[in-house]
């Protein structure tokens, strides 16, 4: 990666569209783990069964599995600060995988 040889506002829009990206994957999962709380962030309601709600509070309002979805926004944030085509089809990949 290199620094581009002009700086014009197509690149800063890009620069500020990837960095938000990432800062909006940042959130998302910091949130998921706030509300889910470290015992079902590893997985400890799929082992060992709880008497337990559904929780819709938070980022769960507004997308139902945003670890999977939104949590990975970073992907194509990384991409658009590589500005590399591989990057972006590696990230399409990785996330079709997660959801799959």
């Amino acid at each position: 990666w290199e620094w581009p040889q002009e700086l014009g506002f197509g690149e800063i829009l890009q620069y500020c569209i990837a960095i938000a990206l990432c800062a909006f994957s940042f959130w998302a999962k910091s949130d998921a783990h706030r509300v889910i709380g470290d015992y079902a962030w590893y997985w400890g309601d799929f082992f060992f069964l709880m008497d337990q709600d559904l929780t819709f509070d938070g980022i769960f309002q507004m997308f139902p599995h945003p670890m999977y979805t939104v949590g990975y926004t970073f992907f194509y944030g990384s991409a658009l600060l590589t500005r590399s085509y591989t990057v972006l089809f590696v990230s399409l990949v990785a996330h079709f995988c997660q959801l799959a």
